[in-house]
């Protein structure tokens, strides 16, 4: 059959017939199913989608800046500023904590630990709850076993109200205070 005649039953154009005959030709059955993309890829890697969830969840004291609370505007300026990531608009950024589970919430902090080491030890919690999850490697040095522990805390703790990016909570919970051990040699 000649390309005009495949033209007029496939209702198409004989330049799209021959470019399916020429694709087939070259690559075979491989060319009758095409292998087409689902959208754009997305823009920022999982390291990248982590260092800026976790920075969210940071007080901007704790990198030396002079605010209490992260704005979209101050929270986009820092992570391009320290390299996170090369640039990041405003909505991305609100898309990027919605999908990480980070909303901006009215918060009561109940106590503030003035331990200088206390963000310190408190990434390297988080580090361990993820290794424990399967969430990141163990590196050199980290224990195979976590052991974890909740303590019920005093009883006159007094609210602090607040304002702060926070990871999302459906329905009500239970004051949880959260400790960790590292047992080390």
């Amino acid at each position: 059959m000649d390309v005009p005649a495949i033209a007029k039953i496939a209702f198409t154009s004989e330049d799209r017939v021959r470019e399916v005959i020429h694709n087939f030709n070259a690559d075979g059955f491989d060319s009758l199913a095409p292998k087409y993309a689902g959208g754009r890829p997305p823009k920022f890697t999982l390291p990248e989608r982590q260092a800026i969830k976790k920075i969210a969840l940071s007080r901007p004291q704790d990198h030396g800046l002079p605010f209490s609370t992260w704005s979209l505007s101050k929270l986009a300026e820092f992570v391009v500023a320290e390299g996170v990531v090369d640039d990041i608009s405003h909505e991305g950024l609100r898309v990027l904590l919605r999908e990480e589970g980070v909303s901006f919430q009215v918060i009561k902090t109940f106590k503030q630990s003035n331990d200088p080491d206390f963000e310190a030890k408190k990434n390297r919690i988080l580090e361990l709850y993820a290794i424990a999850d399967g969430k990141a490697e163990p590196g050199d040095g980290d224990p195979t076993v976590v052991f974890c522990m909740d303590e019920f805390g005093p009883l006159n703790l007094q609210p602090h109200p607040g304002k702060q990016w926070a990871p999302r909570i459906v329905g009500k919970g239970a004051l949880r205070i959260s400790a960790g051990c590292d047992g080390g040699e």
